[in-house]
């Protein structure tokens, strides 16, 4: 403080001397000398200023700003600070999303990163005036949009928007995550949950096909060994007969169980096919000849307001 005070009376200038200081109770505080020199004499005017409050103050907006700094930079987020409709910063990881430099991105404006339509086709600058308007009435906005890389790749990403104050200055804080990986796993998740859908669709027809097929000929297969059992009553000793009987005993009671389940899965959901009743008809009764010949059954048909 003597050199300050010589420097002062020597030169005959004003001069301003801020000094922190180390209390006993270990508190600082921050003191500002404001130096005059005496006109005419050998001396200076002192004036003290406790300025410890504001200098706490101070040094806790220095800190707040550098943690927001390191948060802003170096973020697992690119961050976008947009002002006057172009950009005003941006972080490393904005440059690592997009490929452009930082140098590259500051003053441009935020079509350079924006292909010229959107998920609905609309143009990107209609869409985006929506959530422009959206985000002054509310605030903010989150939405995914799509963007484009310097290499003029497209890409999928979720868009935060929030209006902020930085030294009384109004700028757009935009956030951008890019969810291209997850979008493809979302994308691949459904061609395989569609993949299922068509796999079990085929096996519920092939098991309809195969139960009403099968149907026709085990009966006519039955009503043979009925016939069988008639004329041969002694058809139990034979071992290689009984065991055609209960093989046929346990098909039937297959095809029934097939039938049963493509019943219950028929109550879940139905589908309507057209089909022709005549030739349908015709293969049924064919399929039965047998039964029909043993009844001796007269069958009649008339389809003709089948057509309509």
């Amino acid at each position: 403080m003597e050199k300050e005070i010589e420097t002062v009376i020597s030169q005959e200038e004003y001069r301003t001397i801020d000094k922190t200081f180390a209390l006993r109770n270990r508190k600082d505080i921050s003191l500002t000398f404001h130096l005059y020199p005496r006109e005419n004499q050998k001396g200076v005017l002192m004036l003290i200023q406790d300025r410890t409050q504001s200098a706490r103050q101070e040094r806790m907006i220095r800190e707040s700003e550098e943690r927001f700094r390191l948060l802003f930079e170096y973020g697992s987020d690119g961050i976008f600070l947009v002002k006057n409709g172009v950009f005003f910063d941006s972080n490393k990881m904005a440059s690592q999303i997009f490929g452009y430099t930082k140098e590259e991105i500051m003053g441009q404006s935020p079509d350079l990163l924006q292909p010229p339509t959107q998920y609905d086709g609309r143009s990107t600058a209609e869409v985006m005036g929506e959530k422009i308007q959206h985000m002054l009435e509310f605030g903010s906005v989150f939405t995914e949009w799509r963007y484009k890389r310097k290499d003029g790749s497209e890409f999928d990403a979720e868009l935060s928007l929030k209006s902020i104050q930085i030294d009384g200055d109004v700028f757009i804080q935009g956030i951008v995550r890019d969810i291209s990986d997850r979008k493809k796993a979302e994308d691949k998740l459904h061609k395989l949950t569609d993949a299922l859908i068509q796999t079990n669709r085929e096996l519920q027809q092939f098991a309809y096909i195969t139960s009403h097929n099968l149907r026709a000929p085990i009966v006519n297969l039955i009503s043979l060994w009925d016939i069988f059992k008639t004329k041969n009553e002694d058809w139990q000793t034979n071992d290689v007969i009984a065991n055609i009987a209960t093989s046929i005993v346990r098909l039937t009671e297959t095809v029934n169980d097939l039938i049963d389940i493509v019943a219950v899965r028929d109550k879940q959901s139905y589908s309507l096919d057209e089909m022709d009743i005549a030739r349908t008809f015709s293969d049924v009764k064919l399929s039965i000849g047998e039964q029909i010949a043993h009844v001796e059954a007269q069958i009649e048909t008339d389809f003709s307001g089948a057509s309509k």
